[in-house]
């Protein structure tokens, strides 16, 4: 396969990744958005419960961004503090990563019974709230779909004479690899497609699990710029939990950074595969975070 060819088939697959995770996040929105959204509230001055529920909520609407907006509002109407509010979108970042946790197992064999359980309930279905299900449904089967492709078009790229080139410096130079993860996350506006994507080139030994930590932590840090963006037009209330989140994610991330550069860091620990210990260190790290 040429090497444009099998740009354009990643292209395919990663295009196909985003709008399946858009695809459920509107699901759970139109379906369950006022439900989850009253969970939200009743957290109030509770940071424990707040962690936790931003947790929970993430999970479903595989998002924190959509969550740091509604902790946002919640601050600027008064009716959560800015402690607690910041401490929902951490627990929304965790969320997240558990997101992509679960959608690395090997899930394939699920996509037909998710497929035609989910177009049946969408065609089908009378209520709303089942439609929308059936459309969650068949978001995350394509999910699925989509890893498998980007599994199939990156184990062409091992041949590819260019991007031992481009991985090898990438590999010598984290700075640039960091500000690579955070831009392309904020582009895609996804840090769930993002790890996802990392984690695949990483299984199929297109990048090292090394270079694939870096990305990661940058995708950490250009995911919490999502939603600083999305609230710049909001009262200053708003606008101070997620520059807050971005300032404790921000500054654990370079910090991880500057760690993993000047220390030989024991990664099998995480697990035994590439794609695992990226996704696990992952979590490990918004699980400090928080």
């Amino acid at each position: 396969m040429s090497p444009a060819l099998i740009l354009l088939h990643l292209a395919g697959a990663v295009t196909l990744l985003l709008w399946a995770v858009r695809m459920v996040r509107t699901g759970v929105e139109r379906a369950f958005g006022t439900a989850l959204e009253r969970s939200l509230k009743r957290a109030k001055g509770n940071r424990l419960k707040a962690a936790a529920l931003g947790t929970a909520v993430a999970i479903v609407l595989q998002s924190s961004a959509a969550v740091g907006i509604l902790a946002a509002g919640f601050a600027a109407s008064g009716l959560m503090g800015f402690g607690t509010a910041l401490t929902m979108l951490l627990g929304a970042d965790l969320g997240s990563a558990l997101v992509v946790r679960i959608l690395s197992f090997e899930l394939s064999w699920l996509v037909p019974f998710l497929l035609i359980a989910g177009g049946w309930m969408f065609m089908k279905g009378s209520r709303r709230e089942v439609k929308q299900t059936g459309r969650i449904l068949v978001g995350v089967a394509l999910v699925l779909v989509s890893l498998g492709m980007i599994a199939d078009a990156t184990e062409s790229l091992r041949e590819s004479e260019l991007l031992p080139v481009v991985v090898g410096y990438l590999s010598t130079d984290y700075a640039s690899s960091f500000v690579l993860g955070a831009l392309f996350t904020w582009l895609v506006h996804s840090s769930i497609a993002t790890v996802l994507i990392i984690a695949s080139l990483a299984e199929q030994g297109v990048v090292p699990v090394a270079l694939g930590l870096v990305l990661v932590l940058g995708a950490n840090c250009g995911s919490a710029l999502i939603a600083v963006g999305l609230t710049r037009g909001s009262v200053p209330a708003a606008r101070r939990v997620p520059i807050g989140n971005l300032a404790c994610r921000g500054t654990g991330a370079v910090l991880a950074l500057l760690v993993f550069a000047s220390v030989d860091f024991p990664v099998g620990l995480a697990g035994p595969g590439a794609a695992e210990q990226i996704v696990m260190l992952h979590v490990a790290f918004n699980l400090v975070i928080v």
